[in-house]
């Protein structure tokens, strides 16, 4: 009986380690690697549908610095413990000035092309000057977007909230695809 007993502890222990180490290699890619949300919200519109998931990527923001287009997830800063980060694309970095002028966007006095927009871009501030250290972000529904236009807050990011950037749709399987 004693045996039988010591193999089933053994089997135990076993089995334990097993689940810490798995759990152990799961935090490690949640918290360094990368993670896969569900996007909630028509905000990204025609480049990410509601209810997709993506691929957000969180080892480069090691190597390289954010660019201009990058899909980013940071947390909104009107946002409240607990809720979704939210995905934008950026649009503009620290020194940058932003203008808003019939329907397009300006980046430093020069208007900007972008072919992944969707609709005409208007703000209740026709201006913004971003402040070192910090980001703008649109979405790509420019008529249906939760963005920095509208934050009460601040319209602003610190590079440094940004968790990662998203790379790829993964689900649902017939919607895989690298985003650009």
């Amino acid at each position: 009986m004693k045996e039988g007993y010591s193999v089933s502890m053994k089997a135990m222990k076993e089995f334990l380690v097993e689940l810490l180490i798995s759990a152990a290699i799961v935090a490690f890619i949640y918290f360094f690697v990368a993670v896969f949300p569900l996007v909630p919200s028509a905000s990204m519109n025609p480049t990410i549908a509601p209810g997709e998931r993506v691929v957000v990527e969180k080892l480069t923001r090691f190597f390289r610095t954010v660019d201009y287009g990058d899909i980013l997830v940071f947390p909104c800063p009107d946002s409240k413990p607990g809720d979704f980060p939210y995905i934008k694309r950026l649009i503009a970095k620290g020194g940058d000035v932003l203008e808003f002028k019939d329907g397009q966007v300006y980046r430093n006095g020069e208007l900007l092309s972008e072919p992944y927009a969707y609709g005409k871009t208007y703000s209740y501030q026709a201006r913004y000057e971003v402040p070192e250290g910090y980001l703008f972000f649109m979405g790509d529904n420019r008529t249906n977007s939760e963005d920095a236009r509208f934050w009460k807050t601040t319209p602003f990011v610190a590079e440094k909230a940004v968790m990662g950037r998203a790379v790829a749709i993964m689900w649902p399987l017939n919607h895989l695809r690298v985003l650009k």
